[in-house]
């Protein structure tokens, strides 16, 4: 079976609503995320949704753009469970009802509250219109009880004694402003037993996040490259994340809290719906499978990933241990943050392992390739250009003489802008 193409970015209500019905019904897919700020509106977009919104979908060589009709459309031709969206006309209706009244009154009411509370002052850097979120609070309201007295009355799920693509829509979006501190169910029995149904009851465990649009927890340090690593991931697939900031230095990668996230007590460390890892190449091997991400991140094709594994590998004696960061703490680490003396033949020998991975590097992971050991960047090479990035940041040429390498570096940092630059701001800071 081919697989439909979804084109999306899970913070926004009616993308994850998608995604939970496909996942829910098992429909093979391959998930490309667009960046909001960056991709929406541009040109190669736009050929595929050409009102630049998302979510969008392409099944072959058909496109449906509109989140309802997408689940409309996938009901059909994937031959989901009925309930769903029901065939018997008069159910239908109840459900089609709501999802007429959901684009003006929970979506205006939940949705437009939390863009106005939380995209506006923080993502726009633009003041809070109070007059405007005292008329969506007032809309949410009654939105909710429309659905306390119309919608649920005599109904497990809306409309239905059965959950279908409504309760999808509907909760998504409540999830969002339950984020806010807004508790739907209070004063509200019918829609506290409601959402409780629905996450609890009628959505499959692994896609309880997906609905209440939980966070990933990214414990790190800027100053620290796998951390930087991870984070530039998150960011560059539109992975819902919350960075807690480890102060190294200040030892609170050594508090008993923080141990019991990472008995370790490195940086990073991930906690995700009940699972703790603290490798970091782990953390993005996870991250691919968990969010669906486009395969060229860790491609499924055996051969391909076989490749990936072997610098993976690779990479912790040589690009890191004993190559960028051993030169790093050498040049830096030792002689300005720890005041240690580190003499010539050190210094020298730190710098010879360096250029020595550099020339295994470029002679044999980069021989034929734009990336590691791929046309297509990976994985591997986020983990490679963290680590190189650290020398850069205090001064180091690390491609001089190297032609492959040079292009490369460059190649990579274009392909993870904006992210690149703003989470190396502090790394970068080290010059002065």
């Amino acid at each position: 079976m081919s697989k439909i193409d979804f084109y999306s970015h899970l913070a926004l209500p009616p993308c994850r609503a998608v995604q939970i019905f496909i996942k829910m019904n098992n429909i093979p897919f391959t998930y490309h995320p667009v960046d909001l700020p960056k991709e929406y509106k541009a040109e190669a977009y736009l050929k595929t949704n050409p009102i630049g919104k998302v979510p969008a979908i392409k099944d072959g060589d058909f496109y449906v753009l509109e989140s309802m009709a997408i689940l409309q459309y996938l009901v059909d031709r994937f031959s989901t469970p009925d309930h769903w969206y029901p065939k018997d006309i008069t159910t239908r209706a109840k459900i089609d009802e709501y999802l007429c009244w959901h684009h003006t009154n929970t979506r205006e009411g939940a949705g437009y509250l939390f863009f106005d509370v939380v995209m506006i002052p923080k993502i726009r850097h633009l003041p809070r219109d109070e007059e405007i979120i005292e008329t969506e609070k007032a809309k949410l309201s009654a939105s909710l009880d429309m659905i306390e007295n119309y919608f649920l009355k005599g109904n497990s799920f809306i409309g239905s004694n059965e959950i279908s693509i409504a309760d999808l829509f509907a909760l998504c979006e409540f999830s969002q402003i339950e984020r806010l501190g807004i508790d739907i169910g209070k004063k509200r029995p019918n829609v506290k037993a409601w959402r409780e149904r629905v996450i609890a009851n009628s959505i499959d465990k692994k896609q309880r996040k997906d609905i209440i649009m939980a966070k990933v927890d990214l414990y790190g340090n800027r100053y620290s490259q796998p951390s930087r690593s991870v984070e530039i991931f998150l960011k560059i697939n539109n992975i819902p994340y919350e960075l807690h900031t480890i102060n190294v230095p200040k030892g609170e990668n050594r508090t008993e809290a923080y141990l019991k996230i990472n008995p370790t007590g490195t940086v990073p460390a991930l906690v995700d719906d009940g699972l703790y890892l603290f490798e970091s190449v782990a953390m993005l091997q996870y991250l691919s499978a968990k969010y669906s991400t486009p395969d060229h991140w860790y491609p499924s094709e055996i051969n391909s990933r076989a490749r990936i594994n072997e610098y993976l590998s690779w990479h912790h004696v040589n690009t890191r241990a004993n190559g960028a960061t051993g030169y790093f703490i050498a040049l830096f680490v030792k002689p300005q943050f720890f005041k240690i003396e580190v003499t010539d033949e050190q210094l020298q020998q730190a710098k010879e392992n360096f250029e020595k991975m550099l020339d295994t590097f470029q002679s044999y992971f980069l021989k034929d390739t734009e990336y590691i050991s791929s046309n297509q960047i990976s994985i591997a090479d986020i983990m490679a250009l963290n680590e190189l990035t650290q020398l850069v940041a205090i001064g180091i040429d690390v491609c001089k003489g190297r032609p492959k390498v040079t292009e490369w570096f460059e190649r990579c940092k274009q392909a993870l802008q904006p992210h690149f630059d703003e989470v190396h701001t502090l790394v970068f800071s080290l010059k002065g």
